[in-house]
């Protein structure tokens, strides 16, 4: 009888323990996972197929749970496979994952006492069933194909009078929900320094309209017709599974060939102090450009950028500093409370800068996920300004993805034209509190048999200027162009007024349009391509970007980048230029 009573109560502890061990796992994979899929997504920015295919497929084992990192993987499979068969590319990743083990580590739970409870009288218990101190156990550790590591777990400490031990056996891993999966327990949390450095070195040749009333004889813009660009950009993270600081600070030289004078720049673009408070809650400060949502053209549910810098893919977005609270109770609910402190090196808004605060709440199901969106301006001279968005997707088997991404903003701060009596110019006509909605984009995104993505768009902008309303804005523009070439007393002020144009703070700057995307990297095993269309739907002027790189080695890529505009000076896309050419190199040094 006591042998059966020190059973049970054994048993009852360790489900408890397994239980706790269990979430454990499952919480520190969901962490590895993401900083897996992170670094997928920067092998894949530098052209590197096979490192990014095997690193989204580790994250897909560790977190089965995000249909992102699915997809990414089924989008690059045909083509990193390709690429290993004809011997043109390979990978370890191994590295990578013995370092987000490290950084993403949570020591295991130690175990709860067990009370053993039998009679004294009872006779003392045989050798046999005595708990006995196994030996070492290997596991495998989640590996991408071709490549796999052994992860040793310590031996189980001797067992105490009155507790006992008892190792748990590490699940197989797959794509389905887990709630459990090996990691390496370690007692010690050493401090970890990693970095990666990017040297970048361009031309650019403008083609800019010499008859524009929006920029007379480039007096106003003053682009430069033949420019050159240099820039060194490491980035640098230090940290444990606690504490981490990361830091990419810049230094950018221009050249400009036609007058002959240079500029050079040295900044922080980005950096970030973050702290791991507990499994489930994670605070950081520090200088960003958070980004979000399944948009490809414009990032319709950002309170903070209106620009996702696609169409400038060799220039970097102004970072601004922002503190967060993310609270993850489990791998498919999220809530960030995200505070905007610090304009810095951001574009700035048409109002004055002032803090915001706002809540973004985010849900990954196995086929979809929806976002929701809600910021407001702490103090404002024209009301807090409420902003609402949010963005929702499905999964259609593993190539079709279909989305939504809005938002609605109180007070409309951009400028429209003005022709009075005593003023002729742009104005801020629409500073109320009615809340009203500010961009709409509906599309969807297609993966085909050779890893291309089509994605189509279709974007309403409802605080764009009417037909009648455009009319009046180049009208004004003409005007304010001949105030200033003349030379009269106000042409100090027509120059100020034609600034305005360039950015009148409508996003696009009317209601309809449709924009279309292919991307497709790994072409002929050495070169990524994307091609990209906007259409405005109202003048039929357009804008199409080409984006094309070439890896020519392991840690050098030839870039070039080409922008056509069409339609005539008084068409949306045709004001400033009439093509951008961009061609250079990169090289990675890690």
């Amino acid at each position: 009888m006591a042998v059966l009573m020190l059973s049970v109560s054994v048993r009852a502890a360790d489900t408890v323990t397994e239980d706790i061990r269990n979430a454990e796992l499952v919480r520190s994979n969901v962490r590895i996972a993401r900083e897996l899929a992170e670094k997928a997504w920067q092998s894949l920015e530098a052209g590197k197929i096979v490192r990014s295919y095997l690193l989204y497929t580790e994250a897909a084992k560790r977190d089965p749970n995000i249909p992102l990192y699915r997809e990414e993987r089924n989008a690059l499979s045909r083509s990193a496979k390709q690429l290993i068969k004809d011997k043109l590319e390979s990978a370890d990743i191994q590295p990578d994952i013995a370092a987000a083990e490290r950084d993403a580590n949570v020591s295991m739970p130690a175990l709860p006492p067990t009370k053993l409870t039998f009679s004294v009288r009872a006779a003392p218990l045989p050798a046999a069933v005595m708990p006995s101190i196994p030996p070492p156990v290997q596991a495998a550790a989640f590996t991408a194909p071709n490549s796999i590591s052994l992860v040793t777990l310590p031996p189980a400490p001797a067992p105490e009078a009155g507790k006992t031990v008892q190792p748990s056996a590490p699940q197989a891993s797959t794509d389905q929900p887990q709630t459990a999966q090996s990691v390496q327990p370690e007692k010690s949390d050493p401090w970890h320094f990693s970095y990666a450095t990017q040297i970048l070195a361009y031309g650019i040749y403008n083609a800019f309209r010499s008859n524009s009333p929006f920029n007379p004889d480039n007096q106003l813009a003053d682009f430069a017709q033949k420019d050159f660009h240099a820039a060194l950009r490491p980035d640098l993270k230090l940290g444990n599974s606690i504490l981490s600081f990361s830091a990419k600070p810049r230094i950018d030289y221009e050249h400009n060939l036609s007058v002959s004078s240079h500029n050079s720049d040295y900044y922080l673009q980005e950096w970030s102090v973050r702290l791991q408070a507990s499994p489930w809650l994670t605070l950081s400060y520090g200088r960003e450009v958070p980004m979000w949502g399944p948009s490809m053209s414009v990032p319709a549910s950002n309170p903070f950028f209106r620009d996702n810098g696609r169409n400038t893919p060799l220039l970097e977005i102004g970072a601004r500093d922002f503190g967060r609270i993310v609270w993850q109770p489990g791998s498919k609910f999220s809530v960030t409370y995200i505070a905007n402190t610090a304009l810095r090196r951001g574009t700035p808004d048409f109002l004055p800068f002032v803090p915001t605060g706002g809540v973004k709440v985010d849900y990954n199901g196995k086929s979809f996920l929806l976002s929701g969106i809600y910021n407001n301006r702490l103090t404002s001279p024209f009301g807090h300004r409420k902003f609402i968005g949010g963005y929702g997707q499905i999964t259609v088997g593993q190539s079709l993805r279909i989305y939504v991404e809005g938002s609605a903003q109180e007070g409309n701060p951009a400028y429209y034209p003005v022709d009075s009596s005593n003023f002729v110019g742009y104005a801020q006509t629409k500073l109320d509190n009615s809340l009203a909605p500010r961009t709409i984009v509906g599309g969807l995104a297609y993966t085909d048999s050779r890893a291309g993505t089509w994605t189509g768009e279709y974007i309403y902008n409802p605080v764009g200027y009417s037909s009648t309303v455009a009319t009046s804005f180049y009208q004004t523009a003409q005007a304010l162009a001949g105030t200033y070439l003349m030379g009269d007393p106000e042409a100090g002020v027509a120059a100020q007024q034609l600034a305005l144009t360039s950015n009148p703070g409508t996003g696009p700057l009317r209601r309809n349009y449709a924009f279309g995307q292919y991307q497709r990297n790994g072409v002929a095993g050495r070169f990524d391509v994307v091609l990209r269309y906007t259409l405005n739907a109202e003048d039929h002027s357009g804008q199409g970007v080409a984006y094309l790189t070439w890896n020519a080695a392991d840690h050098f890529q030839v870039i070039a980048v080409f922008a056509g505009l069409n339609g005539s000076v008084d068409t949306e896309y045709s004001r400033y230029l009439h093509y951008q050419a961009q061609l250079g190199f990169r090289i990675f040094l890690h």
